[in-house]
């Protein structure tokens, strides 16, 4: 046992402790985000553009009325009364998130920057001349040229938009509600009705959610994070067993190919070795694991959502990377030892982690797209050892559809019953290739070194 701990120990340093590794692991997150910061409070991500000056030409079929309406609202008080209204459905939709809402608001705000755009409206009767104001488009003299018809004004009727290649994308869309939303008004008004008065009224009410936590509280956010912690929970987990791991495989490759493995191997069983080896590197796993999902915390805790997520979730996303890495830990070191050098093992790696990746994704697409933890084929995937750590991550993530008590229990007896298999079959795969060189073994001739004693 003693010599298991000093293997592992040993591996943990020589990944940890390396200068690459605290760089990559630690301080690039750090000045990442740092420089973010930096940046937004100097205001480089909020520096105002200059607002567009320019005309557009309309094809009016009434007398006047749209030219009118399309006027008023493309004026600068209305552009800025337009903004003002979007604010506030937001900050009413975001107010169902409580502290977070209003946090994501304010930030949003303070990078928001707006100047309205200076357009003017140059109405033209049907019978204008519209291939000279084509051309007017094309030269840039108009930012665009709208061609409004009698069959627009219809029920379901459409609209063209010819705009000039100097127009900017927002000033488009601006042209195009500020047109659209005239067209509805001339209609309202030909039916004897008020458009302002129509507006008002089909305003749909804003909604207020709240969860109702176990321990009687009343908490916003809930939905929010219902969507959220999922993801999070897979993407940590997939960052801390994949590196681990493939930390794992590459110094296994270079101890077998600088020979270094052979004077380990006089002091220490390639049972006692590769068992040092996967802990020493499953502690770097830990350690991602830990960096980045107490970040992911620091952002829970700000964001007022950390009490929506109950302490036994965090228990069991340590279980599942233990599960998770054990059973990928063991693979790869199964394959260091049969390679002598990194090509080779890449090419083994290759369908293993293919097979990672589109479970991963199959997880993804059975729970998160489906909205529901129990569908067939998670519950299917559980099952499936390589699969159980990262579909489950997903499945009890689900804080408002938990999974079944029993599930957890049936699941988790599968998934350790792979991970012990796994070590089991790595064992015998790394007594026999550890030492051997020369031709290296497909996947076949894998499975036939299990049968050695």
């Amino acid at each position: 046992m003693n010599k298991i701990l000093l293997t592992a120990v040993r591996e943990f340093k020589a990944t940890a402790l390396t200068p690459a590794f605290i760089f990559g692991a630690v301080i690039l997150p750090v000045v990442i985000w740092g420089v973010l910061g930096a940046a937004g409070a100097a205001g480089l991500f909020s520096q105002e553009p200059e607002p567009t000056k320019g005309s557009i030409a309309l094809v009016d079929p009434t007398d006047g009325r749209l030219a009118e309406f399309v006027a008023a609202r493309l004026n600068p008080e209305a552009q800025k009364a337009k903004l003002e209204a979007l604010k506030a459905e937001a900050r009413q939709r975001l107010a169902a998130l409580g502290e977070m809402g209003e946090t994501a608001m304010n930030m949003a705000e303070s990078s928001l920057s707006f100047k309205p755009a200076q357009i003017t409206v140059e109405r033209l009767t049907p019978d204008a001349d519209l291939d000279a104001a084509r051309e007017r488009v094309r030269s840039g003299e108009l930012l665009a040229l709208i061609e409004v018809t009698e069959e627009t004004l219809e029920p379901g009727g459409s609209l063209t938009n010819l705009v000039s290649e100097s127009a900017k994308a927002r000033d488009i869309d601006l042209i195009e509600d500020a047109v659209r939303d005239s067209v509805v008004d001339v209609r309202l008004e030909s039916a004897g009705m008020s458009a302002p008065l129509v507006r008002t009224l089909i305003r749909r009410p804003g909604v207020t959610q709240t969860t109702l936590t176990v321990a009687g509280r009343e908490t916003a956010g809930g939905e929010l994070i219902q969507r959220f912690l999922p993801v999070a929970f897979l993407v940590f987990l997939a960052i801390a067993i994949f590196t681990g791991g493939g930390y794992l495989l590459m110094s296994t490759v270079e101890e077998k190919a600088s020979r270094i493995m052979e004077v380990l191997l006089s002091s220490v069983s390639p049972m006692q070795l590769m068992t040092g080896k996967i802990i020493g590197q499953g502690a770097v796993g830990l350690l991602l694991l830990v960096i980045y999902g107490g970040l992911g915390v620091f952002a829970a805790i700000q964001f007022e959502v950390w009490n929506l997520i109950p302490p036994a979730i965090l228990v069991w996303l340590f279980v599942y990377f233990l599960m998770g890495y054990f059973i990928f830990a063991s693979i790869n070191a199964a394959i260091g030892s049969a390679v002598n050098e990194a090509r080779e093992a890449q090419a083994l790696q290759g369908p293993i982690l293919g097979l990672m990746i589109l479970i991963m994704y199959l997880g993804i697409f059975s729970v998160m797209f489906s909205d529901n933890p129990h569908s067939t084929v998670a519950r299917a995937l559980s099952y499936f050892p390589p699969a159980t750590p990262f579909v489950m991550s997903l499945r009890v993530a689900y804080i408002n559809d938990p999974v079944p008590t029993w599930e957890l229990a049936a699941t988790t007896i599968v998934g350790i019953a792979g991970m012990i298999a796994s070590v089991w079959a790595a064992a015998k795969i790394f007594r026999v290739g550890v030492l051997m060189y020369g031709q290296p073994p497909s996947v076949l001739g894998l499975l036939k070194w299990l049968r050695y004693s």
